[in-house]
């Protein structure tokens, strides 16, 4: 009779325990990173936000990194979109590098993302969402949870959804126990998140209804273009201003090298021709003019 009193106890602990242990970051070691310090807050935790090129006249880029990674990451193309006139502003999700607190899950990613846009807009200057892998999910969900008007959305390699990557990480990384494990961080994810848990890429982009780019690799393994990936779910999207496109050159169509060309150290030439032209583009718009 104890026994199955402690059940739902157990059960509880358990996939507090497998969820926290699939979402934990990675221990780095410190790197300094280039830009302007800053702290926010997002709940309980304080996130570490970095700003470069404050004097920045062509909008303000809000960056999103990618799970397991962090902003240091993704310097080349910080610096890179700061040459080209923008203010940016990328911030390290709780638990990260730099900010307090624990990192639950890909609903984390979405709060943090939508505390990070209150701190850091004005509404005085056109914002462009940019993020990879995780963070491209949430720079494309978060109009389900914010209020903000952006812009414009970058996004390299979104999944679809939360579930849909608790899916394709617990399936891919622990095939003979992925069902058991999604079973445990799913109902986990609602425990901690509630309604706020699953917002989809696509309903997301539906409600921002702003231009937005959607590059995906041909040949990714972690997010699938034919599987977990938002560009499977793309016919959902028909109606929205959004474009999508396969990149299939060798050199650029995985997961991580569609940002960062295999074995290279600076910013993949290929795909930033892309989003350089849709941002032209984007800033250039009548509507943002007439704003």
């Amino acid at each position: 009779m104890i026994l199955i009193l402690l059940l739902p106890i157990l059960f509880f602990f358990a996939a507090f325990a497998v969820n926290a242990a699939m979402f934990r970051p990675e221990k780095r070691p410190e790197v300094s990173i280039d830009g302007r310090r800053v702290t926010f807050p997002s709940g309980r935790n304080h996130l570490a936000g970095y700003l470069w090129n404050e004097a920045g006249t062509q909008g303000l880029l809000v960056f999103a990194h990618g799970m397991g990674t962090g902003v240091e990451y993704y310097l080349p193309e910080i610096h890179h979109f700061a040459a080209q006139g923008y203010q940016v502003f990328a911030f390290a999700y709780s638990g990260y590098q730099g900010s307090s607190g624990h990192f639950y899950g890909f609903p984390q990613a979405v709060i943090d993302l939508k505390k990070a846009l209150d701190f850091v807009d004005d509404g005085s200057r056109p914002v462009i969402l940019m993020g990879h892998s995780m963070g491209a999910y949430a720079v494309c969900a978060v109009r389900q949870c914010t209020g903000k008007r952006v812009d414009g959305i970058v996004a390299y390699a979104p999944f679809f959804s939360s579930d849909e990557a608790v899916i394709a990480q617990a399936t891919g990384n622990i095939p003979k126990f992925g069902k058991l494990l999604c079973g445990l961080i799913l109902p986990m994810q609602r425990i901690l998140f509630g309604r706020n848990c699953n917002p989809t890429a696509a309903a997301g982009l539906s409600r921002a209804n702003v231009p937005a780019l959607v590059l995906q690799g041909s040949e990714d393994v972690e997010v699938t273009p034919d599987g977990c990936a938002l560009y499977a779910h793309r016919t959902e999207l028909s109606d929205a201003p959004v474009t999508f496109r396969l990149v299939q050159e060798e050199e650029s169509s995985g997961h991580m090298t569609i940002v960062r060309k295999k074995g290279s150290r600076s910013i993949n030439t290929d795909t930033m021709q892309l989003v350089g032209a849709f941002l032209r583009e984007v800033l250039h718009s009548e509507t943002l003019q007439a704003k």
